[in-house]
């Protein structure tokens, strides 16, 4: 029933639309040059070991999740998806019929998600009866988060897949949120494309709870403290999360960072979420002020921020007038780093000299922004 480390799976990294070459970048950084990945939009899909596909799990920042592909056949009729699904072998990954499941459908003759849905659970209800899980599997997968299943069907040809975590990747490092919350993916994203992991000092004159901040200085290690739903998977139980690659970890230069906050609430939630974590050897700097009312020292290498865009949280102005007055106060003596919405209307002169990536939040278009310090 277990996987060996040594054989080859297919798995799929999914990333938001638009972040697929910055995350190859971080995969490269990361884990160096293994095989080429098979490409779609969102998704680098690998043939590699269960284990390199673990360790990404845990040192990767911009996907969103992780998909372990498990099957793959033609279907054209309901009673062969029910047979399909009553005749694998469920039990090396899941315990029970108890999971989420998630289909997709396009150009195909089954052509309704909800009685799709209906035969695979059918279809699990009958595995499971006849060939139910070992019980300490079962107790076991309890502590874990349910799996969920995705069923992707396309011009007849279905693609069964695992979602390893259990729960987006990108749900890791926030216990205290703010009125805007920024997804850790897409502030990893921002600090990979800063290159603020390679920083000495950074500053957010925006902090909001401290997603980036926090971002940047957990870049280039292993986050090992969230419960992923593989580890009870039983085709995985001879692999202990502790024990995967400490190696991996990479150095990191940052070793001050500063952070502005306006609004007294979420200046409490910054504070918490940063006395929450240990930072032994990082000088940490806070402070409930407006960043415009403030000055600093040119030691700061890179400013970044996620600013208030007027929408639920309000600004004073119009969006272009606000974002250049970001730009105008910081970009002459650090490098500057934004997410700003697609639709900023910031003059060409001013983002002619950016590196920009655009990408989707929620179905929302925004921008990825990268300002060099501008010389003299």
């Amino acid at each position: 029933m277990s996987i060996s480390v040594e054989e080859k799976i297919k798995f799929a990294i999914i990333y938001p639309l638009g972040l697929e070459d910055l995350g190859l970048d971080e995969i490269r950084l990361k884990f160096g040059e293994i095989e080429q990945p098979t490409t779609y939009p969102g998704v680098l899909e690998y043939h590699a070991s269960p284990l390199l596909m673990l360790e990404m799990s845990l040192f990767l920042k911009i996907p969103t999740r992780i998909l372990m592909r498990l099957d793959e056949y033609k279907v054209r009729d309901f009673p062969k998806l029910y047979n399909k699904i009553t005749k694998y072998n469920w039990n090396r990954v899941i315990c029970s019929e108890d999971v989420h499941i998630k289909v997709t459908n396009s150009k195909s003759r089954l052509i309704h998600s909800g009685r799709i849905e209906e035969s695979i659970r059918k279809g699990l209800k009958k595995n499971f009866s006849d060939t139910p899980s070992k019980k300490k599997d079962f107790e076991k997968s309890k502590s874990f988060p349910i799996p969920t299943l995705h069923f992707n069907l396309k011009n007849d040809l279905m693609t069964v897949s695992i979602d390893i975590s259990g729960t987006e990747l990108f749900k890791r490092s926030r216990i205290y949120s703010s009125e805007a919350p920024l997804r850790e993916n897409l502030a990893a994203a921002l600090v990979f494309m800063s290159e603020a992991h390679k920083k000495k000092t950074i500053l957010d004159p925006m902090a909001g709870s401290g997603t980036l901040l926090i971002e940047a200085l957990g870049f280039n290690t292993l986050h090992t403290k969230k419960e992923q739903a593989w580890e009870a998977f039983p085709c995985f139980k001879a692999i202990i999360k502790s024990s995967i690659s400490k190696e991996l970890r990479l150095d990191s230069k940052i070793n001050e960072v500063s952070a502005f906050e306006i609004d007294k609430k979420t200046y409490k939630a910054l504070e918490s979420n940063f006395n929450d974590k240990n930072y032994n050897e990082i000088k940490i700097n806070l402070k409930l002020a407006n960043s415009f009312e403030q000055n600093f020292g040119s030691s700061t290498e890179l400013v970044l921020s996620n600013p208030p865009w007027g929408e639920r949280v309000k600004i004073v102005g119009k969006k272009s007038d606000y974002f250049e007055k970001i730009i105008n106060k910081y970009l002459t003596k650090h490098d500057l780093a934004l997410i700003l919405p697609r639709e900023n209307h910031l003059p060409n002169e001013i983002l002619k000299n950016a590196k920009i990536i655009n990408i989707k939040s929620g179905g929302f278009p925004i921008s990825l922004v990268y300002w060099k310090k501008q010389k003299s």
